[in-house]
């Protein structure tokens, strides 16, 4: 769902921030985003949801690059056993 939500909001030419975990399917994603709608402002920022501190990483980076943010969609996975 988010991945066609991004590509949704790049076919109107909107400025796009892909945050995801796995840098090789992020950048994949980009690239296919990018070929499909023409939208060259299609970007990839590394977020584990898992790691507080990969959190505040990428928040304090999202800060510092952009002057704003106008719409924040979360999607995200769960996986495993359910087990701790």
């Amino acid at each position: 769902i988010g991945k066609f939500i991004a590509q949704d909001l790049a076919q109107r030419k909107a400025r796009v921030i892909l945050a995801c975990r796995n840098v090789e399917r992020g950048e994949r994603a980009v690239r296919e985003i990018r070929r499909q709608t023409g939208n060259s402002d299609v970007h990839l920022r590394i977020l584990d949801t898992s790691s507080m501190e990969s959190v505040r990483r990428f928040t304090e980076q999202i800060r510092k690059e952009e002057k704003q943010l106008d719409i924040l969609v979360n999607n995200a996975a769960a996986s495993g056993n359910g087990k701790r």
